[in-house]
């Protein structure tokens, strides 16, 4: 088997010389919709190249916000709850009523 990504990969058992990938899918599945066996087979490809760079793309900002976090830079809503908790509403409101002018 070769490596690819990480993964073992099957030989190629076909004449192209590219591995084959069976999978199974429910028959009310968007991909049966597509008639043509050529086509369908391009659009899966689409569909597993567009996971594979948005799961990539997500996983980096997920780590980049995760340094924002620790840089102080970003906060989650939760923390931004709590710091509006500790301010006195009365002030908040005359605060308000001040930038109406």
């Amino acid at each position: 088997m070769a490596r690819f990504g990480g993964m073992d990969m099957p030989k190629a058992n076909n004449k192209k010389g590219n591995p084959k990938l069976t999978i199974r899918l429910p028959s009310d599945h968007w991909i049966w919709n597509v008639e043509d066996g050529t086509e369908r087979n391009e659009e899966v490809k689409k569909a597993l190249d567009f996971y594979y760079k948005f799961e990539k793309e997500l996983r980096e900002l997920k780590e980049a916000v995760k340094e924002l976090k620790g840089e102080g830079v970003a906060v989650s809503n939760n923390e931004k709850e709590k710091e509006t908790e500790d301010i006195d509403e009365r002030l908040a409101g005359s605060i308000d009523t001040f930038l109406k002018f």
